[in-house]
This record gives C-alpha cells, structure tokens and sequence, in this order.
C-alpha cells in the first residue's frame, strides 16, 4: 500500500466555469471544496499541501475580466484556509507572472507550458517528451510553467522534510 507523505492540491480553474454555470460568483465555491480536501488528506495521515492556480487567457477582454476575477477569488481564499488550516501554500501564480515567464507561463489558455513542446495535446495525453521536458530546470527551461512550478514544488517538498525531520 502506497502511503505518500504529502498531498499537493492545485484545482480550481474548472471551478469558473462550473459556478458560472449554475448561478455563483466565479470562483466563489472553491474554497469550500479544497477545504474538504484538507480534510480528507488528514484523515489519510498526509500532509496537504496547496497551490495557488496561475492566470488564465482569454482574447476576448469580457471574459479575461471574469477569469482574472475568479482566479483572483480563488487564490484569495485559498491563502486565508491555508493561514487558517495551517496548511503549506505554493504560490504558482506569483512563479509564473514574473516577467522573464513565456506566456505567463501558459502553453495555452489554461495549461502550463512545458520546455521544447510545440504541440498542444502533448501537455494533456501521456506523451513520454512531456514528461521528460518539464523536469528540465535550465535557465531557459524555467521559463515555462510546468518546468517552474515542478521545480518549486520539489524545493518544497524538501524544505517540509527538512522541517519534520
């Protein structure tokens, strides 16, 4: 039986799109369910650990409103339940909006980019080059999303290892 140390959650951003559907603010429900996944990774004998969500792009201004809007909500809620639940927060967000990121780190308008892939269905099917890339932490590798926020949480992980013991 595989009893892994750490739980790492980043979810959120089919979240928008669901509240939009049934009536709620955008963004407004996540809280709420990752809260839940606090809950459940405890009982499991985990440690949870959250991710902010990065930005999504629209073309279309109306909606890149609502998305920024929502993200915004999102990660604004997750800070508050990881200070309140006492839970480790990795801020990809912040990671992927500095200004030497490709895309804002995105290979399209919802998925982490990863270093050397050009085609879009490589980051979403099992493709072993996907794989393989996003471990690439050159300088010119880092500024891809997937590539950035792997590297992060492996230097996090380590540091909550080094702070159990």
């Amino acid at each position: 039986m595989t009893r892994p140390r750490y739980t790492l959650i980043m979810t959120g951003t089919n979240d928008i799109g669901v509240d939009r559907y049934y009536g709620a603010v955008p963004g407004s429900n996540n809280r709420h369910w990752v809260s839940r996944l606090v809950t459940l990774s405890r009982s499991t004998g985990t440690i949870p650990v959250i991710s902010t969500l990065p930005r999504m792009l629209s073309p279309d201004p109306e909606r890149q409103l609502m998305f920024d809007r929502g993200i915004g909500r999102i990660n604004a809620g997750l800070l508050r339940l990881t200070r309140e639940r006492k839970v480790p927060l990795v801020n990809i967000w912040r990671a992927v909006n500095e200004p030497q990121m490709v895309n804002f780190g995105l290979f399209d308008p919802l998925h982490l980019g990863i270093y050397g892939l050009v085609d879009p269905k490589s980051s979403l099917v099992p493709d072993p080059a996907a794989f393989t890339n996003s471990v690439i932490f050159t300088r010119e590798a880092l500024r891809y999303g997937a590539n950035r926020r792997n590297l992060i949480m492996l230097k996090t992980l380590a540091r909550l290892d080094q702070a159990i013991g």
